[in-house]
């Protein structure tokens, strides 16, 4: 850079500037799905420090791990600042599966049967009954 006065003299100087390069930022929850009532542990990497907006249904709205428990897909976006000051940000979405519908049980008598399901556990009064997974229990 060379710069002029009122009076002719000149001056003459140099500046470095470096660019760094944006962070890389990426979030993860293991597969993203959640059944409803769940939670996922959601993982930031790419930077050092990390901030999470919205701060709805989730842990923390900092660090490079949270867990998360959306009532329904839901979608963060982590911002993730480097050493140098550079940020970048991504997004993360959880999708909650819809609830199954609630099983339906049928007393027969010494027989109790259920709705189709693709798993059962029978309990009597609040206690899981050990053995009684299948949809069809006979208590005696």
């Amino acid at each position: 850079m060379l710069v002029t006065d009122a009076n002719g003299c000149q001056a003459e100087d140099e500046v470095t500037l470096t660019v760094h390069e944006l962070p890389t930022v990426i979030a993860a929850a293991g597969d993203n799905t959640l059944c409803p009532g769940d939670t996922a542990n959601i993982i930031a990497e790419g930077a050092q420090i990390y901030s999470w907006s919205p701060n709805l249904f989730i842990s923390s709205n900092s660090g490079a791990s949270v867990e998360a428990w959306p009532p329904s897909d839901f979608t963060w976006t982590v911002f993730g600042t480097d050493a140098f000051g550079c940020s970048h940000d991504t997004t993360v979405t959880i999708d909650v599966l819809a609830p199954p519908p609630t099983p339906t049980a049928t007393n027969t008598g010494m027989t109790v049967i259920s709705t189709a399901a693709v798993g059962y556990q029978w309990y009597l009064d609040g206690a899981v009954i050990p053995g009684a997974t299948e949809q069809e229990w006979a208590h005696w």
